[in-house]
Formats: structure tokens, C-alpha cells, sequence
């Protein structure tokens, strides 16, 4: 879903458009399949199909909420991680 929604409003379809040949770059120790018609189509579909036919905003929306969530979770299973991340914030963004 991250590289659906980094795709814009175009979802997995222009994200693989604009950034598929770069995909390979971090993976170049290990095989990459080549984005053929036929992957770049069952890519697209199952990016598709996992949206549900959310649009792009209720997606994006979606996941804020969700990130929202763990963090929330993650303060209150590991509260002196989430002190020292507070500090941290506090110090990044004055």
C-alpha cells in the first residue's frame, strides 16, 4: 500500500511508470524480475484490488489514522521509548 499511495491519485500505476527502473537500484546484490507488461498489470490489479476502491485521499487518510494508532500503542506498552522520542522531537523540531 506505501507504493500505491507514493503513486499519487495515479496509485501503483504511475508510481511503477515513474519509479519502476529505479526499483532495482537497492536490490542490485539480489535478482529483481524484470517489470514486464504482465507484472507491471498484476501489480497495478492487486494495488487495485487491496485499495478496496478507497481513493487516494481516504487511503492516505487511512493510514495516518493507523500510524496514529501504533504510535499511541507504542507510548503506552513502551513509555520511557516514547519520553526519549519526545525529547528527541523536542530537541529536531524547536
Amino acid at each position: 500500500m506505501t507504493f500505491h499511495l507514493a503513486g499519487g491519485e495515479g496509485g501503483m500505476r504511475h508510481m511503477l511508470k515513474q519509479f519502476g527502473p529505479a526499483l532495482k537500484k537497492p536490490w542490485m546484490k539480489l535478482v529483481a524480475p524484470e517489470l514486464t507488461d504482465d507484472l507491471y498489470h498484476k501489480v497495478v490489479s492487486g494495488s487495485e484490488a487491496s485499495s478496496q476502491g478507497y481513493t487516494m485521499s481516504e487511503l492516505d487518510q487511512k493510514r495516518n489514522e493507523f500510524l496514529i494508532k501504533v504510535k499511541e500503542l507504542a507510548e503506552q506498552y513502551w513509555p520511557e521509548d516514547s519520553q526519549s522520542m519526545k525529547k528527541v522531537n523536542e530537541r529536531v523540531f524547536k
